[in-house]
């Protein structure tokens, strides 16, 4: 999927977190099939690894992507950095 980066803060798991923390948020279509009667998603806190390039990072699920497909990932800074560089904005990620 579609690799890309935002800035962290206050996140629908209802946590806060912070750009230098390896974090990520996914497709808001799949955040919402596990989400429970307090919209918070089972995928909360679970890890996932992501690779791109032979590089891998472990990132904490702590947000949903409106506009994220099922196989994206919208990672925080530290996290993408670990992948490519920042300047290169949109990678093709597989996790």
């Amino acid at each position: 999927g579609r690799g890309t980066y935002y800035d962290v803060g206050n996140d629908n798991c209802g946590t806060v977190s912070t750009n230098s923390e390896y974090v990520v948020a996914i497709a808001q279509s799949l955040y919402e099939t596990e989400a429970g009667t307090d919209d918070i998603s089972g995928y909360c806190g679970k890890y996932i690894n992501a690779s791109y390039d032979n590089k891998s990072v472990r990132v904490r699920v702590v947000d949903s992507c409106e506009s994220c497909t099922d196989n994206d990932l919208d990672f925080s800074p530290a996290a993408f950095e670990q992948l490519a560089n920042k300047d290169v904005g949109v990678i093709q990620v597989t996790w």
